[in-house]
Parts: C-alpha cells; sequence; structure tokens
C-alpha cells in the first residue's frame, strides 16, 4: 500500500458523500448492536463510531487489517466486508465473546482475546492497516509509545495506521479534557503530540481528519 498525502486527501474527500451516508443507515438498520449501546445510539455516539468504521474499510479492500481494541467486533465486521483478512483484539473476554457470536462466521473475520501492549505473537510487516478506535486515550503515555512501536513494527511498508481520538489543539484544552472526561482516560494528545511521537517513531507521515489520524509508515 504506497499511499501518498495527495492521494489520501483526494480517497478522504469521497468519505461523506452521499453513499458514505447511506452505508452508515443501512449497518445501523442491520446490523447487531448490543443492549449495552442502546443509549449511545440514542446519542449519537454509536453513529459517530460507524462512521470512523465505515471511513477505515475505505481503504481495507483487500488488505490484512489488526483491529486493536476491537470492543464488541462489530466496526471489524465492517471492514472484513472487502478486506482480504481482520483479526480484532480485546482484552476482556466478553467482548470477544459477544464479537464471536454475533460475528465470527465470516472466514476472513476472527477475534482474539488479548492485550494491545503484547502483539509479539504476529510477524514483523505482517499488516497493511492498524486500526485503534478511542482506544489510546486509555492508555498509560509510556504504554502508548510501546504500542505504537509495536504497531510500526507490524505493519508492510507503506501501511497505514488509522487511530480515532479525541486530538485536542494545545495542552491546556487536552488537561480540560481529560478533568472532564471518565476515570478509564490517562492522556489526551494533542495534534502536535501524536504526530511528533509517530514522527520519532518512525512513521513517515500524520494526515488528520476530525478525531482521527492517519499515519503511513515508510519513507514517503
Amino acid at each position: 500500500m504506497k499511499t501518498g498525502l495527495i492521494s489520501l486527501a483526494y480517497e478522504l474527500n469521497m468519505l461523506f458523500d452521499r453513499e458514505t451516508k447511506k452505508r452508515v443507515r443501512e449497518i445501523l438498520q442491520t446490523q447487531a448492536i448490543p443492549p449495552k449501546y442502546n443509549e449511545g445510539v440514542n446519542k449519537g455516539y454509536y453513529k459517530k463510531m460507524v462512521m470512523r468504521y465505515v471511513i477505515a474499510s475505505y481503504f481495507s479492500r483487500d488488505k490484512t487489517v489488526l483491529d486493536c481494541g476491537c470492543c464488541l467486533g462489530w466496526g471489524s465486521y465492517i471492514m472484513s466486508k472487502n478486506a482480504k483478512k481482520v483479526i480484532g483484539i480485546d482484552i476482556q473476554e466478553d467482548h470477544i465473546e459477544f464479537a464471536k457470536s454475533s460475528y465470527g462466521n465470516k472466514e476472513n473475520l476472527s477475534f482474539i482475546k488479548g492485550d494491545i501492549i503484547n502483539l509479539d505473537k504476529y510477524v514483523r510487516g505482517s499488516f497493511d492497516i492498524v486500526t485503534s478506535m478511542e482506544v489510546i486515550e486509555h492508555l498509560e503515555e509510556k504504554d502508548c509509545a510501546n504500542f505504537v512501536q509495536k504497531v510500526h513494527n507490524l505493519l508492510s511498508d507503506g501501511g497505514l495506521f488509522i487511530v480515532s481520538s479525541v486530538f485536542a489543539k494545545d495542552y491546556l484544552t487536552a488537561e480540560k479534557i481529560l478533568s472532564a472526561s471518565c476515570s478509564h482516560n490517562r492522556h489526551i494528545y494533542t495534534k502536535d503530540e501524536w504526530r511528533d511521537m509517530l514522527r520519532r517513531i518512525g512513521f513517515a507521515r500524520t494526515f488528520f481528519l476530525g478525531w482521527k489520524a492517519f499515519s503511513k509508515k515508510g519513507k514517503t
């Protein structure tokens, strides 16, 4: 996958057209929604999360994907519709059990209980895309840096790391968001902070689209 910033930006322009919105509506109407997400559906949170995975699915066609922190599996399932292979990993056993029972009947989709900090069992360079939606803010900074390094190792040259998080505009805003957010959050990254960390680890470019960051592995 040799996606440069120009072609990446071109593809992103296509993401919010009528067809994308239609896909989100269809998913919301037909896909299994766990009871614990009923409140989120009413408030629009689930719709936003579905949109994030729909966006990721634009890049997953015929690709091998690792979905880190897959939660209940519906995002992995969305991407599996056009991906070559998708592996969803989550640390909570009840999440993985629900994912397997709801979406585990596809040959190109599997779910594994595991810690995203420990990804050493996977072969270096074996994934074209790694996704992580609403996860990094729950990690301590040291653990997050370790996670990003492992993702870089697992991606093939030119591979894409797609992350969804708040990404505050500055440190003061990040602190305000953190103090007002749930107790599970550990750190809110600014865009500059996230971009700099990924550059230090070896990612060539990072492109932001709202709450989403697209980081490309490679020389350009």
